[in-house]
């Protein structure tokens, strides 16, 4: 009787007590990705990454991208909406999120 209590009993571990749960998914959220999406009209924005320019358009958690306007002939850098603001020429994105970021330019008379 003890045999078949203890047969029935790993039987029971062996059930999937959580039937939803993906034992194969391994993800603690540390290495996340976020897209960072700039707009500029009249101009541009390079991405830095330390010292080198990137054209990613993704970066993990945590990541710092720094923002260098390069406004257009005729134009001049005015200020930045959506996730960065203010008026300075060089902006630093800490990525914990998706963002997204417009340099605004205006004429130069």
């Amino acid at each position: 009787m003890k045999k078949i209590a203890f047969i029935l009993f790993l039987s029971f571990l062996s059930i999937n007590v959580f039937p939803n749960t993906n034992i194969n998914t391994v993800s603690s959220g540390v290495f996340d990705d976020f897209a960072l999406t700039i707009t500029a009209t009249n101009g541009a924005v390079l991405k830095l990454i330390g010292n080198e320019e990137t054209d990613q358009n993704s970066f993990q958690s945590g990541e710092v991208v720094r923002l260098v306007t390069r406004p257009a002939v005729g134009y001049k850098f005015s200020h930045w909406t959506g996730d960065v603001s203010g008026n300075r020429l060089i902006a630093d994105v800490v990525m914990t999120g998706n963002k997204t970021v417009t340099a605004v330019f205006e004429k130069d008379y």
